[in-house]
């Protein structure tokens, strides 16, 4: 059944306390989807799907759709070079670098390292700690119950060897506003 027909078997089923059927928007152009999205960022929300109104489910990624969401990047500082976990792939080399601003109101563990990297890092772990390493992310979060931000979705991205400072907490919120989308 296409999507189409299934958005429209859904809008006629009678919604109760557990379900409903988020807001649907029909674009005709890539600059009324940039405009709807734009508009849910600001809302602090993660993003929109483009659906292909003719596409059919599928149990896996689709190409009849398209994801935007908001990346931006971060260039901050390894306080510690961070090992998998036990019985996992990477339990003897890096897992994740964790990293904080120059200001230290945010912390985050980063991952998105090759095994190479991996290896290397940990082998250097020593001499990664004080490293600024350029991280991508999809947003700001704070964590709960505290005054600690972190970042959602962290990915490692390179060592920024010609950096000695980390971004603090407010470049990356003033960034936010300029973030691209991917």
């Amino acid at each position: 059944m296409s999507y189409k027909d299934r958005l429209f078997n859904l809008n006629r089923l009678n919604h109760g306390k557990f379900t409903t059927v988020i807001e649907t928007h029909t674009v005709y152009s890539l600059a009324e989807a940039e405009a709807i999205y734009t508009k849910y960022i600001e809302q602090d929300l993660e993003g929109i799907i483009l659906k292909n109104l003719d596409g059919l489910w599928e149990d896996k990624r689709s190409k009849d759709q398209v994801k935007f969401k908001q990346v931006m990047s971060a260039d901050l500082e390894v306080v510690e070079v961070m090992p998998g976990k036990a019985g996992k792939k990477y339990a003897d080399i890096a897992g994740t670098l964790r990293c904080k601003t120059s200001c230290g109101q945010l912390f985050v563990d980063a991952s998105g390292m090759s095994d190479a990297q991996r290896e290397a890092f940990w082998a250097g772990r020593l001499e990664m700690v004080g490293q600024i390493v350029e991280v991508e992310y999809n947003g700001i979060v704070k964590r709960r119950g505290s005054d600690v931000y972190s970042l959602f979705l962290p990915q490692f991205v390179s060592i920024r060897a010609d950096k000695t400072d980390a971004n603090s907490l407010d470049e990356l919120q003033e960034k936010k506003s300029n973030a691209s989308l991917k």
